[in-house]
């Protein structure tokens, strides 16, 4: 993701990556963003300007993902994010995200653990060290579904519509439920204010060092 909008805090879509089972790429391209980028946070997300100049549009990759998980069980890790950003509907049933699943969330006290900590600690894998890496971040989510896939599937069998296959929607920051944190207004509103608190200590601390 990068960031469009005032102080960078809109998220757009700027790289989708797709693995198969046995975690070859199927699908790895850099997207152009819909609105004008205002921070490429490369640091976190790897991405130059250079690499979005001639990028397909959103349209095209929208529909090259949706040609590639058609009809396909889809792996990821939070998978709300991802299919929110590409503006897809996937039907639930065909979600197998590795957040969600009581397995996993119980190794965490019923919450969900990120990727990378997932990563490391179950299976000694280590991947976003610095730079988000997509293809990384598809395959090893693809690693922690083939582990866990004949229980995984034993128990969507037994529990039926009362297996976990959505998130529920939830807003830690205000409270309300429907959206998260990232798209929240209020928070928007706060980090623009901490912004701009920030830029004019660091003008007032100019002015007294000169």
């Amino acid at each position: 993701m990068v960031g469009a909008g005032e102080g960078g805090l809109d998220n757009e879509l700027a790289r989708v990556s797709v693995v198969d089972y046995s975690g070859k790429v199927i699908l790895d391209t850099f997207v152009k963003p819909r609105k004008p980028v205002t921070d490429y946070r490369t640091a976190v997300s790897g991405v130059h300007p250079e690499d979005l100049e001639d990028a397909p549009d959103f349209k095209t990759v929208q529909n090259q993902v949706k040609l590639s998980i058609k009809g396909k069980f889809v792996v990821g890790h939070s998978l709300y994010f991802d299919f929110k950003s590409l503006k897809i509907y996937c039907p639930k049933e065909l979600k197998r995200d590795t957040a969600l699943y009581p397995v996993i969330r119980a190794m965490w006290n019923g919450s969900s653990p990120s990727l990378k900590n997932l990563a490391f600690l179950v299976f000694g894998i280590q991947i976003q060290d610095g730079i988000h890496d997509s293809v990384e971040d598809a395959m090893a989510s693809m690693i922690v579904y083939r582990h866990y896939e004949n229980q995984w599937e034993e128990y969507v069998l037994l529990q039926g519509s009362k297996a976990i296959f959505e998130e529920h929607i939830f807003c830690y920051y205000c409270g309300h439920s429907g959206h998260m944190k990232y798209d929240c207004e209020a928070w928007k509103k706060n980090q623009l204010r901490l912004l701009a608190k920030q830029e004019s200590s660091s003008e007032n601390q100019e002015y007294y060092v000169q």
